[in-house]
């Protein structure tokens, strides 16, 4: 299962893409809750070792700092994270 929203805006965004493993068990309601967050352009169900991908996209690196620390890892059924950013970006996400 996947979706994808499109927010209606055209200008050049930052974008990153979220590797997410879930507690065993949780992946349902991880993507539910995950599918809310505003800067959550797509998400994605995948097989393997992580359990969820989604993009991020946002105005500025900071916006999707935050959203990554405050919303998406604050979520009791996220395990953990790997981030990857596009190699076309022109700075890096701390």
């Amino acid at each position: 299962m996947s979706i994808t929203k499109n927010n209606g805006k055209t200008a050049q965004r930052v974008k990153i893409f979220i590797l997410i493993s879930c507690v065993d068990g949780k992946i349902d309601s991880a993507f539910e809750k995950i599918s809310k967050i505003n800067s959550v352009s797509q998400i994605q169900k995948t097989d393997g070792a992580y359990d969820l991908i989604i993009t991020l996209e946002a105005d500025s690196n900071e916006e999707l700092k935050r959203t990554l620390m405050h919303e998406i890892r604050s979520i009791d059924d996220v395990k953990y994270t790997l981030t990857l950013r596009s190699s076309l970006d022109d700075e890096v996400l701390g």
